[in-house]
Formats: C-alpha cells, structure tokens, sequence
C-alpha cells in the first residue's frame, strides 16, 4: 500500500469523515459523545492522518468531537471546509472559521477548503475575497475545493495555481459526474488530489447487490465496500470514511490488504449504472428541482429517482 502525499505531508489513502458526529439522535440511540470520541482515537490510532472538519455538520457539534479526538494526534492533517451556513458575508465566513479554529485549539489548519456554494452565496470576488484573506494572514498555506464544477475548477486554479492542492467531490460506483464532466481528468493534470466523499454511499451501494461487486466480494473473499474502497484507492483517491463502529473501521483498512487485478478494475470502471442525470446546480444548495440538484444531493436521492428494480 502506497500512502498519498499532500503537500509534502505521507496520508493513509483513507481520511476521517465527520458527517454525522454529534447528532442528538446518536445519544438516542444510547451512543454517547464519548463512544464517538473514542472510535475516531481507534481510526487515529490505527493510521489514518486526514480529517476534515465542517461548522455546519451537527451545528457544531461534530467538530468539537473531533477536536476532542485529534488532540491526541497533532500531526493529523487538518482541513477545513468554507460552507455557507449562516454565513451571509465574507466577515460571517471568516468569523465561523475562526470559531473552527478555537474549537480544535489551532492556530492554523493545513489546508482551507471552500464549497462551490460559498460562490453562490458570496459571489465569484467575494469568495477570491475570503481566500486572500486567509492566505494573507497565514491560517493556511494551501487551498482545497469542495464539488466545483469544470468551470470554476479552471478559473480559480488560473489566480491560485498551485497553491489548490485538493478536491473533495463525490464520486462512487454509481455517480461519476466528475469524471463524466472530465473534472477529475483535468484535476489530475493539474496535479489536485483527490479526497472522495460518500465513496460508500454511506452503505447504500453495498445494499443494491450489484452483481459485479457480489461477484469480486466472492471472487476476493471481501466485502463489497472493501471492493470499492480498494478501487477507490487503485485510482489514485484519498477516500473519507465515517468512523462510527470499531469493526467498521477496521474493515475500511482492511480494503487495501489487497490488490483487485487489473482486468477487475477494468470491470468495475466499465460497469457504471446507466441513467439520466437530473439538471445539475452548483452553487445552491437550497436550488429548486427547475433550478437544477446541487451536485452534492446526487448520492442522497440516486435511490429514490432509479429503485433497484429499475436497474438489477
């Protein structure tokens, strides 16, 4: 296994997510703060070194868990994402990362990401704006991009360069858009890796069945997520993944233990779903079905706009 490298710095090909931290429902479910607590130290612990944290998951919540766990782990490579929220102004977004910022006792982070809907909702100079900004007062030397489309990737990367060191986008067995678009093509020629969420679609692929990835989980002696997860990897992609059970976790490490053939890669890369893509938006999350799915929501409803007896 081959660990991927972000600006200088060896990443276990599989990050730490942390969608879904921090929701009351968990302490219903008898899970306290502290079991979530615990089982990102065991991702930790275990080698993955890349997590990312979002103001907007749990209203906060989630990232002052995290803030708890990677205390412990000061060399993990810490990234953050510049999502709308509350924010109305290039003020309100700085004001929320410096929030971000206090939680997890840090005066910088590694690297300052921003959604493609801080566009939306700051407008192309104002978001330039909020960058220049954090570059200038040193809280990041680099900068990562949250689901931009082909146009926004070539213009940004035009004022920032090489300075754009990540993408985090969804991309999974059965929503390619970005490479459909050749937005991961052309990441990859401008030397961005690559950091996949919903690579899993939180379980819901595995649950379709589908048969070329019953026929490699049987074939590998494998679960089928570990078969997408060690594809994942084969292409290149630091993969997030939620670290919310002890045995989940160790099965996602144990995906890269080893090696799907070339002829297999091919066939999960030849095999992707055939459907229409709704109208797609970029930059409003809120956007109407005329107004186009903001891209991110794709995953979300994939069930409900193909059923499973549409497709197997």
């Amino acid at each position: 296994m081959n660990s991927i490298n972000i600006s200088g710095k060896e990443l276990f090909p599989i990050g730490l997510g942390s969608f879904g931290f921090g929701e009351e429902i968990l302490k219903e479910k008898g899970i306290t703060d502290q079991d979530q607590i615990e089982s990102m130290k065991y991702a930790l612990n275990k080698g993955i070194n890349y997590a990312v944290g979002y103001m907007t998951y749990a209203n906060g919540n989630a990232v002052k868990l995290l803030a708890q766990a990677i205390k412990e782990f000061p060399d993990t490579y810490l990234t953050f994402c510049a999502y709308p929220g509350k924010s109305q102004t290039v003020e309100d977004a700085i004001e929320n990362f410096f929030e971000f910022l206090e939680i997890m006792g840090r005066k910088e982070v590694d690297t300052f990401m921003v959604s493609s809907t801080m566009e939306g909702r700051l407008g192309r100079e104002g978001l330039i704006q909020l960058i220049e900004y954090i570059f200038e007062k040193r809280y990041a030397k680099t900068l990562g991009l949250n689901n931009f489309n082909l146009e926004q990737l070539n213009y940004f990367h035009s004022i920032f360069k090489d300075k754009i060191v990540l993408h985090e986008i969804c991309h999974n067995f059965e929503i390619r858009v970005y490479e459909e678009l050749g937005i991961i093509q052309r990441g990859k020629e401008l030397g961005i890796q690559h950091i996949i969420y919903q690579g899993l679609r939180r379980n819901r692929t595995a649950l379709r069945n589908w048969p070329i990835l019953v026929e490699l989980s049987q074939k590998y002696g494998a679960t089928q997520n570990q078969i997408i997860l060690n594809w994942l990897y084969d292409l290149g992609h630091l993969t997030l993944v939620k670290a919310g059970q002890i045995n989940h976790i160790d099965e996602n490490i144990n995906s890269l233990s080893f090696s799907l053939s070339q002829e297999d890669i091919k066939l999960i890369n030849d095999s992707a779903p055939l459907w229409d893509l709704p109208l797609l938006n970029w930059q409003n999350f809120d956007s109407e079905r005329d107004d186009g799915l903001y891209v991110a929501k794709l995953s979300n409803v994939f069930d409900d706009l193909y059923p499973a007896t549409s497709l197997n």
